[in-house]
């Protein structure tokens, strides 16, 4: 437009999409207001029929323009379709739409050779990418008087051109905040290219008008450009707009139950969209799993969705971790997407997932469209550095990147593209003072160090941490990688490779950052993983205490903050008309985010100082009976936290959520107290205060649950994040740290840790309040250091819980814990006939009566000298199941040492179904099923006393016998077997056959010692000659032991003067709980077979490399995908078998697999390995010591690659407990593939495969009875 004036800021005019003719007579009288087009340029915010359609529409107005010798304006039609298009597909379309509403306006059809020029005036070029600088290329090419019609303009992208972003905006919310800016960036562009030419382009974004004034005033305000601006009779995106911003404006309050309705009322013409709506919003609030539930609703449903609908909803299923679900979603849309944020968005699911085909996919697709953004060319570098091939990717910078990045590539190729050690620092010295260019060099020389496995290099140079952002959490990873690294590496050579303080000041960077930040979930679950025994063995939690400790003695600064109100629970509901405002107020509200969202003042009838202590009082001294009670709790709660805002302490909500999660925790509810932890972290945010008091709330409640290592982590953060803090919390956190150093079995600094919390009560003078607390406390680490059966001083202990219980009756204090220990020792004393004090009944009764509610049955159950099954029950369903299977080990402890004390009863034993329930109680239930996606889902809860039995049953009707084993109290061994659907008599066996003690010693050298010695005559006979069974059913058998018999591997069972593996198919499983459920599930896997062996070249032997020369035939012969790079596979996960063969070790202490390695500089974690065999039907592990079990030293659960492998949601896993010979595997797998092949099931094949390699070696028990099954042998090929 350069001609006349024509309305800069076109209303947006509703335009009914279905009426083209209309739509034509609105675009004539837009065109009218300046006819003269040439020289100028028009943006048409249109969204109506197709492309084609619209540009046939457009042409047909401009050809009815003349200039001023009434000769045609325009001469030639240029249409830019995007990359992809077919050119005689859209030129025909074009023409039909053009000579359609050319006959409408001029109302005559064209005549023959009218229609043939203009036909021959009208060409279509195919865009190369969608670049800016693509279509104003085209642009300056283009001769006079020609209209170019820019078609789905709004694609096109300039990466220099920022999105809009709406002031107090949490992210983006609109479409149109991204494509806004970018038309404007182009249409100034285009102006600027047609000015002073005779030139007209007009810009079809394909959009409606932008419902945003900023936005339509963007558009409007260049020169020489009009806009011509249309919404929609009723169009959604237009109604969507006048809703998103107050959605995201109530979710940051969190108000989502509010957004939600919002959702609800729109018109009934929105109802499809009105899933989508509701998923974002929920993932938005964080409610990932909610989200999650509502897509899969949706899937199943089988809604046509388009590829941007399946790309959003896959960011949402990838980002609550649920990785199937999102490749599912993403397969079908990559192909369609031509925007480049949902094709990078797409990129970064497939990424997160692992999907490398996707992946492919995606960034083929990105290079097509947009050859030269930021995400191709970073993807191109990364593929260039991961393969250190830093020449190549110096070659690209000078191409594709600036003079800095180039620079930056060429250094690293000069200085690290060397096979002997880099000289680092003279690399990092090339940045010349340049800082954030020397933080780069750094962590690129850190990155370096860890690929050539050099982690002392990586360790001395990747502190400190950079101080930019996004470098800062690069660095972040590295330092966890390189911590890894040190770890392994003194598993390896059996000493610290540096200094240990330096490592602990290493550790501590990290646990101050994680404690600034409580929303850095990955940064939190990278340090739970570097702690744990799998890792790091028994040093994670020895440094984790150190830490904590130090920590702890940093000097603070005490506030004396008197606690909010005196009111008592009785006083809150007296108050009617406040009690029923507020809580009808909440049920409005919901559902609520804790600790975001304020009652409505002019609710607030009430002292809110006195509010906060009724609930107080009650969520530390209310009943809990578990029948309903939990939602009372969780209502008070939610008063409490809208209320606290409004109090002398407004952080007092944080402290409330603390006292719910210790309540839910103490009665076993264990995902309860979790979800209410995790529910305080993310209401923690604002100030240091409140990220202590947020931590404290997660150290508090996994403390109470015995997962010491989460504990001391989430106490380390508590002492890291903030320098001040009030008196009566800071004696809180002292108590905290006392019961998790007791755990830890350290009782001098437990009570130092006492110590300490008596002084913070002298300070606020509520050691009459609290004292007893501690008193119960101190009485607590006396009792963890005698002997179970009392021994020197347990009287004394006795007599001072009783009197301790008096005084909590007196002063009416806390009664379940004091409880709890006194019941305990009761039940010692009288197993032992140690004699107690007259009124020790009177006083465990006053105790369990003041508890109420459940706590009383709990009291009971706990103190019982010998539980009954009902009780059992009780205790296993009384918390719900855990939702990931790495909690339900700590979940179950109780119940299991429950489990055990009944057992010891021969009245119990006289119950066959009674004892295979206990039996499965201290079996292993914290393994996820197979197949699982978003979360290690554990199996169910058991509903009945009778479902243990019923899955034995049905089981042994297969043809394979259960035979369940546990230790009683007493370390006596009970056994029941089930054969042909009867659930035999339960056997005590003598302790001359078999003990627990013997166990014990057994495990500190075996099954280990088996794989190394060579020199010891009759090994496995001497070593396992008291530890046997007296009967095993005969046939195969699949045994379901207690997690600490786990340790013991099912072939060397020795029955009749014959290892069990000799003579029958033997197999172990986690649980009957598992295996029953696993059963249901089946074979799992695509069909795929796959196999995994480094060859890569070292300095040492070349075992590896000598096992995949010959397996190669074997390989060959049944199809295998074979992955002989020396890193682990990538593409493995989802297949029906997976052959893994590497060095395997276990960590230096002689217990816990630790490591995977090959010939060369791999070296990776059990759970590295893990992760990269999600998913497949039966993994056959040729590693030393892969198949071994060792206890948890503090859960109900086993650690284990195999473990490990099934609880990523394999099936089964069949490996070798000790260090295996390297010639077992040539022989095995092609006999174990032939029976697979034929039908046989896992036991069977595995059984037979064995006796070929007994044969091979003269029986040697070392190779022929390796490989053992993990998981459900049961799973067969099915044979057509």
């Amino acid at each position: 437009m350069t001609q006349g004036t024509r309305n800069d800021e076109e209303t947006p005019v509703p335009m009914d999409r279905s009426d083209l003719n209309a739509i034509a007579k609105k675009i004539l009288a837009f065109i009218a207001e300046c006819p003269d087009v040439r020289g100028g340029a028009d943006i048409y915010c249109l969204d109506f029929a197709t492309a084609q359609e619209r540009s046939g529409i457009l042409l047909a107005v401009l050809s009815g323009v003349s200039d001023e010798k009434e000769q045609p304006l325009i001469q030639r039609y240029l249409v830019i379709a995007p990359p992809g298009a077919d050119i005689e597909e859209w030129q025909k379309a074009i023409w039909a739409q053009f000579s359609t509403t050319f006959a409408f306006l001029a109302k005559r059809k064209m005549e023959e050779r009218e229609a043939d020029l203009r036909r021959s005036m009208l060409q279509v070029v195919v865009a190369d990418d969608l670049r800016h600088e693509t279509v104003i290329t085209l642009l300056a090419a283009q001769s006079d008087r020609t209209a170019v019609i820019v078609t789905n303009a709004a694609g096109y992208r300039d990466e220099s051109v920022k999105s809009f972003v709406t002031p107090n905006a949490s992210k983006l919310l609109l479409s149109e905040d991204v494509w806004v800016p970018q038309v404007h960036a182009l249409a100034v562009a285009a102006t600027e290219t047609a000015k002073d030419r005779q030139v007209y382009v007009a810009i079809d974004t394909g959009k409606f008008s932008p419902t945003r004034t900023e936005l339509q005033h963007l558009l409007a305000s260049i020169d020489a450009c009009g806009v011509m601006g249309a919404c929609g009779i009723d169009d959604p995106e237009t109604v969507l707009a006048q809703h998103v911003d107050r959605w995201d404006k109530w979710i940051t309050e969190g108000r989502l139950g509010v957004a939600l309705k919002d959702v609800e009322a729109l018109p009934t013409k929105f109802d499809s969209q009105k899933p989508f709506l509701r998923i974002q919003l929920m993932s938005r609030a964080g409610r990932n799993l909610d989200a999650l539930a509502s897509i899969r609703e949706e899937v199943e449903i089988d809604r046509n969705l388009d590829a941007r609908s399946r790309t959003k909803l896959a960011r949402i299923a990838q980002h609550a971790n649920a990785s199937a679900l999102a490749i599912k979603l993403l397969e079908p849309a990559i192909a369609q997407l031509d925007n480049l944020g949902l094709l990078t968005s797409a990129l970064d699911t497939a990424q997160d997932a692992n999907a490398p085909k996707l992946v492919t996919q995606a960034i083929e697709r990105l290079t097509s469209l947009y050859p030269e953004s930021a995400i191709v060319r970073e993807f191109r570098i990364n593929e260039l550095l991961a393969d250190r091939d830093y020449s190549g990717a110096a070659l690209f910078a000078r191409n594709h990147c600036t003079d800095r990045s180039t620079f930056f590539y060429e250094t690293l190729g000069q200085y690290l593209s060397v096979s002997n050690v880099p000289d680092y620092r003279s690399l990092i010295d090339k940045a010349d003072g340049d800082v954030p260019l020397s933080e780069s060099f750094r962590m690129a020389c850190v990155n370096d160090a860890l690929n050539r496995s050099l982690p002392v290099h990586a360790f001395d140079l990747v502190l400190p941490l950079p101080k930019a952002s996004q470098q800062a959490k690069y660095g972040e990873q590295l330092l966890l990688r390189t911590l890894r690294f040190i770890l392994l590496e003194k598993a390896k050579i059996g000493t610290w490779p540096v200094n240990e303080d330096r490592f602990a000041d290493a550790v501590i960077v990290l646990i101050t950052r994680l404690a600034a930040d409580p929303a850095r979930h990955e940064l939190r679950i990278g340090l739970i993983e570097l702690l744990q025994p799998a890792v790091a063995g028994t040093t994670g939690l020895a440094f984790a205490t150190f830490i904590v400790l130090r920590l702890s003695a940093k000097p603070i600064t005490i506030n004396k903050i008197a606690l909010p109100g005196k009111a008592d629970p009785a006083w809150l509901i007296g108050k009617d008309v406040f009690l029923q405002g507020a809580f009808s107020w909440m049920a409005s509200e919901q559902p609520m985010v804790l600790g975001r969202l304020p009652l409505p003042i002019d609710l607030l009838k009430e002292p809110a100082d006195e509010v906060l202590s009724a609930i107080a009082k009650f969520l530390t001294y209310g009943p809990i009976s578990g029948d309903g009670d939990d939602d009372v709790i969780k209502s008070w709660l939610g008063l409490g936290c809208a209320v606290a805002p409004y109090s002398s302490y407004p952080d007092y909500d944080l402290r409330l959520i603390r006292l719910a999660a210790g309540k839910f925790a103490n009665v076993g509810a264990g995902q309860v107290a979790r979800d209410l932890a995790e529910q305080a972290l993310s209401a923690s945010y604002g100030t240091a205060r409140r990220r202590r008091l947020g931590w404290f709330a997660m150290a508090d409640t996994y403390a109470r649950q015995g997962n010491v290592i989460e504990a001391l982590i989430a106490m380390a953060c508590t002492f890291a994040a903030d320098t001040e803090g009030d008196a009566e919390e800071i004696y809180q956190e002292f108590t905290c740290l006392a019961r998790i150093l007791r755990d830890c079995q350290l009782p001098d600094d437990a009570r130092e840790a006492v110590a300490q919390a008596r002084v913070m009560l002298g300070v606020i003078g509520l050691t009459e309040q609290f004292g007893l607390q501690l008193d119960t406390l101190e009485l607590q680490i006396r009792q963890r250091q005698l002997d179970a059966c009392g021994g020197a001083g347990f009287e004394a202990l006795l007599a001072d819980a009783i009197e301790h219980g008096r005084d909590v009756l007196r002063r009416g204090g806390e009664s379940v814990p004091p409880g709890v220990l006194l019941g305990q020792l009761l039940r010692i004393a009288r197993l032992h006939d140690i004699p107690v004090a007259d009124d020790v009944d009177a006083v465990m009764k006053g105790l369990r009566e003041r508890a109420g509610g459940g706590f009383d049955g709990l009291v009971e159950t706990i103190t019982a000298v010998r539980p009954t099954k009902n009780q059992l029950l009780l205790v296993a369903r009384n918390g719900g199941v855990g939702r990931y299977s790495d909690d339900v080990g700590f979940d179950t402890r109780g119940s299991a040492l429950l489990a055990s004390r009944a057992l010891s009863s021969s009245e119990f034993l006289s119950d066959p179904i009674g004892t295979s329930f206990a039996l499965d109680l201290l079996a292993d239930r914290g393994v996820a099923l197979p197949g699982w996606d978003e979360a290690a889902v554990p199996p169910d809860l058991p509903g009945t006393i009778e479902k243990s039995a019923e899955i034995a049953r049905q089981i042994s009707l297969t043809g394979v016998n259960v035979v369940q084993v546990g230790f009683d109290e007493e370390g006596h061994l009970i056994r029941v077997s089930t054969v042909g659907g009867v659930v035999g008599e339960p056997v005590r066996e003598q302790k001359v056959v078999i003990s627990k003690s013997r166990l014990h010693e057994w495990a500190k050298h075996y099954p280990y010692a088996y794989g190394i010695d060579e020199t010891t005559a009759n090994l496995f006979y001497t070593t396992t000659a008291d530890l046997r069974l007296s009967e095993l059913p005969s046939g195969p058998t699949v045994m379901v032991a207690e997690t600490k018999l786990q340790e013991f591997p099912p072939n060397l069972l020795f029955v009749e003067d014959k290892f069990a593996g000799r003579i029958q198919p033997m197999a172990a499983t986690p649980s009957l709980a598992w295996l029953g459920q696993a059963q249901e599930i089946g074979l799992i896997g695509d069909g795929r077979m796959c196999a995994w062996i480094s060859t890569a070249e070292g300095e040492g032997s070349q075992t590896l490399p000598m096992i995949a020369q010959r397996l190669e035939p074997t390989f060959e012969r049944y199809g295998f995908e074979v992955d002989n790079g020396p890193n682990l596979p990538a593409t493995f996960a989802g297949a029906t078998i997976a052959v893994v063969t590497a060095h395997g070790s276990v960590n230096s202490e002689g217990r816990y697999f630790q490591m995977v390695s090959d010939e060369g500089i791999l070296c990776v974690t059990s759970g590295e390995l893990a992760n990269a065999l999600r998913n497949v039907g039966v993994v056959i592990l040729f590693v030393c010591s892969a198949g071994r079990a060792d206890k948890h030293p503090t859960a109900n659960t086993v650690l284990g690659l195999s473990k490990q492998i099934i609880d990523r949601g394999c099936t089964a896993v069949i490996a070798s407990p000790w260090p295996l010979d390297a010639r077992v595997p040539s022989h095995w797998l092609p006999a174990f593939l032939e029976k697979w092949m034929a039908g046989a099931n896992v036991a069977q094949a595995n059984f037979d495969a064995n006796k070929v390699v007994d044969q091979q070696f003269s029986n040697d028990p070392a190779r022929g009875l390796a490989m053992t099954v993990y998981g459900n042998p049961l799973i067969a090929r099915t044979v057509s």
